[in-house]
């Protein structure tokens, strides 16, 4: 019987956030009968939600109970799991992860992807030298945009031919499904709750409320968007340090009426159902997965330039990329608006190529060349 190929994610935690959960989207889509797929944690949170539920029941899951880098029972604990594995390719994740991963591989000999999700300029100068002695003895180093990989090259004094790019993906069959499945019914609750008129439509944005989403600026941006007679109302789904500043600039600029703070909501696809655009105001991203979700649920998106982005977003196709100037961004939403009925589908069709099966398959013929390499 074929060997399966052993592979291990080492991430920094179980907690649900981005990149937990386009893991947990990854691991639902791999050969199981290909791959024996392990995810380890190095620290643990207490009283957080678990990203585990969402994983399948073939992974296998480890938690490291990390302390401290100079503590030895951390390393302990951290090779005991790695010895018991024995992973024939190993995957990091943010610098704890890559970290451990590489460290891990000096002992182990095993191959190390270490990977890149984000813009990270406020990396520190020993953060960057050892970005630079992990880049010899990673394999390769991913990253979920063009944008990331250019970069982080630049950054760590890298060459561009050390990295690749493989894009965050989402399950386009199952959101297209959703969004077939949902009731006038659910639909008409959520216009009552906020007072919507019936047919009426709203702008969407889904942002952590922090300072890397730049909200300010599509708050401006909104502003002169009904300056130019838009009508929509604006609603800001998701939470974050920053709500009570950013509400208090909706009211500074007397758009209370007209911009909602929704907070987190279990019901994303029937804001969406009732969207005519997304907006993404960020200053950075690695690559933002609500712009996918948006486009494959059919509804085009104004976004600044940032990775990811601009991967996918095609001017008056399936949406308008912008500069982080209020006036131009609130033009974009007023033409937007009027031919956001026509291109629905094109949003849908521009979706297919970032689908999660082409994401699992760009990982799974990288785990099969780079095994096989080992073993020739």
């Amino acid at each position: 019987m074929h060997r399966r190929i052993k592979v291990l994610f080492l991430i920094p935690s179980f907690n649900v956030a981005g990149l937990e959960s386009q893991l947990a989207k990854l691991l639902n889509v791999f050969d199981d009968t290909k791959f024996e797929l392990h995810v380890a944690a190095l620290f643990f949170y207490p009283n957080r939600p678990s990203i585990t539920e969402r994983f399948p029941a073939y992974v296998i899951t480890h938690r490291v109970y990390f302390l401290q880098w100079y503590n030895p029972i951390s390393w302990f604990r951290l090779f005991r799991i790695l010895g018991a594995v024995k992973p024939d390719i190993v995957f990091g994740s943010m610098f704890p992860g890559n970290a451990a991963a590489v460290i891990g591989h000096l002992f182990f000999r095993y191959k190390v992807v270490t990977r890149e999700h984000n813009l990270y300029p406020e990396k520190t100068a020993l953060h960057l030298i050892f970005d630079k002695i992990s880049s010899y003895f990673a394999s390769r180093i991913v990253t979920v945009s063009k944008g990331v990989a250019s970069f982080a090259s630049q950054q760590m004094r890298i060459p561009q031919e050390k990295f690749l790019v493989i894009e965050n993906g989402i399950d386009v069959n199952e959101i297209i499904k959703r969004k077939e499945t949902i009731s006038s019914r659910d639909v008409q609750l959520i216009r009552d709750e906020f007072g919507l008129a019936n047919e009426e439509k709203i702008m969407l944005s889904i942002s952590r409320l922090k300072k890397q989403k730049n909200l300010p600026l599509m708050i401006d941006a909104y502003e002169k968007y009904r300056a130019l007679g838009g009508m929509m109302r604006l609603f800001i789904l998701s939470d974050g340090a920053e709500r009570v500043a950013i509400q208090e600039y909706i009211d500074k600029k007397s758009l209370g009426q007209y911009v909602t703070l929704a907070g987190h909501r279990p019901d994303v696809g029937l804001f969406f159902s009732l969207a005519s655009i997304f907006v993404l105001s960020s200053k950075k991203e690695g690559f933002a997965n609500v712009v996918l979700e948006s486009l494959a649920f059919g509804v085009p998106v104004v976004s600044t330039h940032v990775p990811g982005s601009v991967d996918i977003i095609k001017n008056g196709y399936n949406g308008f990329l912008v500069t982080d100037d209020a006036t131009i961004m609130g033009q974009a939403m007023k033409e937007l608006e009027s031919m956001s009925s026509e291109v629905g589908d094109q949003c849908i069709e521009s979706v297919w190529p970032f689908d999660i099966q082409v994401t699992v398959k760009k990982y799974s013929d990288l785990i099969t060349s780079l095994v096989e390499k080992t073993v020739s």
